[in-house]
């Protein structure tokens, strides 16, 4: 059995990961709001974010296109799946990014714990991910003109 603190040093990333992550999620783009882009801030309930996810689930049988439905549900589950392996949030808190690239099939699903503290509770399904949080950690900060 692998300890919560084992768990959480696998899930984090350093600044250097963090851009190439970032990178790798700006080429995803889809036509329809497909894609799960989900941020959870250290001490918020897991159990809170999963109640969340069954609820964006039970609901995804009113989307029209069933494609676009079974590429939601797809990211949900995946999502849910993730979350169901830990005990509760890292001390920096977690980012989960689902979906599926409905052309090539590829799907992507990504949890991890970043460098610094998740500042906000994010969840949205869009067209493309949304990595904005992420970025302001990578930027630089202790920039001085001369």
């Amino acid at each position: 059995m692998v300890s919560y603190e084992e768990l959480e040093e696998k899930l984090k990333v350093d600044k250097r990961q963090l851009k190439q992550i970032i990178k790798e999620l700006k080429k995803w783009s889809a036509p329809a709001t497909i894609l799960l882009s989900l941020y959870i801030p250290p001490g918020r309930p897991i159990s809170d974010v999963m109640n969340l996810l069954r609820q964006e689930y039970s609901i995804t049988d009113n989307i029209k296109l069933k494609r676009t439905r079974e590429a939601v549900q797809r990211a949900l589950a995946a999502a849910m799946e993730r979350l169901s392996t830990l005990p509760k949030v890292p001390s920096n808190g977690l980012v989960l990014f689902c979906g599926e690239d409905v052309q090539t099939k590829d799907f992507i699903c990504l949890m991890f714990s970043p460098p610094e503290p998740v500042p906000v509770f994010f969840y949205r399904t869009d067209k493309t991910f949304h990595t904005e949080f992420l970025e302001e950690m990578v930027s630089e900060t202790n920039i001085v003109g001369l």
